[in-house]
């Protein structure tokens, strides 16, 4: 749901946006110009370019991180003894996991989104053009910086999260004993 309600029309408008300011003559003069621009002449499918693929890569990302993390989790704890450092960790480990499992379908999803999204013939015509044009690296274009984003996001995310859920539960048990 989060990436057919939210995700896909992010994607879509931030990667339209981003390519057409490398245009010699852009089209869109901001952010709002362009949403307007897109929905105007494409109607809400051009919000939803590459649906199928943000859906893919979205559904990876959750599974990945989350059975990766839980596994880090466990064997990070034979060896740390700080909690918030246990799940920085894992949250790493999984954020470069899900990286490595899934930009092949980010770069897809790009490729869908972006201003030469006609060319396509669907996910598949997409990832067919992608292998014909650069082979396997060519699924890993760009994947140095998305790591580096998703390692720390990811890893903040879980110890940051940890780490209120433990002070909310001290607060629910002080309230308990009283």
């Amino acid at each position: 749901m989060e990436a057919i309600i939210v995700v896909t029309p992010m994607e879509t408008f931030k990667v339209r946006l981003i390519h057409d300011k490398f245009m010699p003559t852009p089209r869109y003069r901001n952010l709002f110009h362009g949403i307007y621009t897109i929905f105007r002449k494409e109607g809400a499918r051009g919000c939803y370019k590459g649906l199928l693929a943000t859906i893919l890569k979205q559904s990876t990302n959750q599974g990945v991180r989350f059975l990766v993390y839980e596994d880090t989790k466990k064997l990070l704890k034979k060896f740390l003894p700080i909690d918030f450092l246990v799940n920085f960790f894992a949250g790493s480990v999984a954020g470069a996991t899900s990286v490595l499992v899934n930009n092949p379908i980010d770069v897809v999803k790009t490729n869908m989104q972006g201003l030469r999204t006609d060319q396509f013939n669907g996910f598949l015509g997409c990832f067919a053009w992608i292998w014909k044009k650069d082979g396997i690296r060519g699924f890993y274009r760009g994947v140095g910086p998305r790591m580096a984003r998703v390692i720390l996001d990811v890893s903040l995310t879980f110890a940051l999260w940890n780490f209120v859920m433990d002070i909310f539960d001290l607060f629910r048990k002080r309230g308990k004993k009283k």
